[in-house]
């Protein structure tokens, strides 16, 4: 085309030329088109990734929110969970103290009930005991349990064995005779 329009005039070949640079203008206007639009195209790609990139942080920020409380709920279990194990191996340890301090306390009983041919045995009964609780039963309980307290004093005292009780009444057993005499005494005194 350019050699055609040269050969027609020379000012066919300045349009020609003129003619390209338009083209070539236009190619241009087109590449920059292309490049704006690119440009906005990546332009709002970006805006959505920065959106994205907001909707992300905020739902971390909720997660981190949402795993902080179930830490602190797991925590507090944690807790409440070890104080009950504590409490149970509290429980287990003071039973197993209760069952050993009454073992070895019906061991040296056992011990120290007196068996065989010279066992002494001690009752004991306050004489007219019923009368005098329906007299004045409010100051009777007060003197039988003064009563209680000194005979038990005197049980030990003499190394006995308080082998039951009914009402104001002892049944002590003893070692030897003059054990057992002797405490009568003294609980009479």
């Amino acid at each position: 085309l350019k050699l055609l329009l040269f050969q027609a005039s020379p000012r066919a070949y300045y349009l020609a030329k003129s003619d390209a640079a338009i083209v070539r203008m236009q190619g241009v206007a087109k590449e920059t088109e292309a490049s704006v639009e690119l440009s906005q195209r990546s332009a709002q790609l970006a805006a959505q990734s920065a959106r994205d990139v907001l909707d992300a942080t905020e739902r971390i920020d909720a997660t981190t929110a949402q795993v902080d409380g179930q830490k602190t709920v797991v925590l507090v279990v944690s807790i409440a969970v070890s104080a009950l194990a504590l409490l149970v191996v509290l429980v287990f340890v003071t039973i197993a103290l209760v069952k050993l301090v009454h073992t070895n306390s019906l061991k040296r009983k056992a011990q120290s009930v007196p068996q065989g041919e010279n066992t002494v045995i001690l009752f004991t009964d306050i004489q007219g005991s019923s009368t005098l609780a329906d007299a004045n039963a409010e100051e009777y309980r007060g003197c039988l349990l003064l009563h209680n307290e000194v005979v038990r004093a005197q049980i030990a005292k003499h190394k006995g064995y308080e082998v039951k009780t009914q009402g104001d009444s002892f049944m002590v057993t003893f070692h030897t005779v003059d054990a057992g005499v002797q405490c009568a005494m003294d609980v009479q005194v």
